[in-house]
């Protein structure tokens, strides 16, 4: 596939700021300055008032989602807008808690859960999350864990983690949110929502693989 370089906004032309003028008038300068027929240049089109039709289809898409703007916004360098939104379209896996790290800082209980799902040859990892927890849901899992601690890792193969890994049985079922897998199944940006009480280990299995 070829390299496309997609432009989306023009602070500065001809020595002039542009910053103090609203989006839709910058991208009105950004679209007459870019040569139409170049197919490696590209102007980053918008919608109007389609917002949640085109998340949709974003999301049907599988791609990571999409920026809201408001359309009369100025340009703010260096500094985070509420007239600026990223929506992030996430997906949903089981995995199996195979493990945890210890916490660090002020966290209490333990870090991350390292995670896991069933295949033929084994355990897989698919990666660790440490986010999506509240100082409850930390104590009350963390209590559940106890009874399934074990001495050896249940993989096969060395799984590299950040920090001491206490290992657990892998039989508690997590509930994720992710943004997207890697070529060889790993979770990126995986977070906590829950315990699936309703499914087994041995039922879960990655989609898609």
């Amino acid at each position: 596939s070829s390299l496309v370089y997609l432009v989306f906004d023009c602070l500065r032309l001809k020595g002039k700021d542009l910053t103090g003028l609203p989006l839709t008038e910058r991208k009105k300068h950004l679209q007459k300055l870019l040569p139409a027929a170049d197919p490696m240049i590209r102007y980053s089109d918008h919608v109007f008032k389609t917002g949640k039709a085109f998340f949709a289809a974003a999301s049907k898409k599988n791609l990571e989602g999409i920026i809201a703007k408001q359309s009369d916004s100025l340009y703010t360098e260096g500094k985070r807008s509420k007239e600026w939104l990223k929506i992030k379209h996430h997906n949903t896996e089981e995995a199996v808690i195979a493990g945890y790290t210890s916490p660090q800082g002020s966290r209490e209980y333990f870090g991350a859960l390292i995670l896991a799902v069933r295949e033929k040859s084994g355990w897989k990892y698919i990666g660790h999350t440490g986010t999506g927890f509240t100082r409850t849901i930390l104590s009350d899992l963390y209590k559940k864990l106890q009874p399934y601690i074990r001495e050896t890792s249940p993989f096969d193969e060395k799984v590299k983690v950040n920090g001491k890994v206490t290992w657990v049985e892998p039989v508690l079922v997590a509930n994720l949110k992710f943004t997207e897998k890697t070529r060889d199944g790993m979770l990126r940006h995986p977070v906590f929502q829950g315990l699936r009480i309703d499914k087994t280990a041995k039922q879960t299995g990655q989609k898609g693989h």
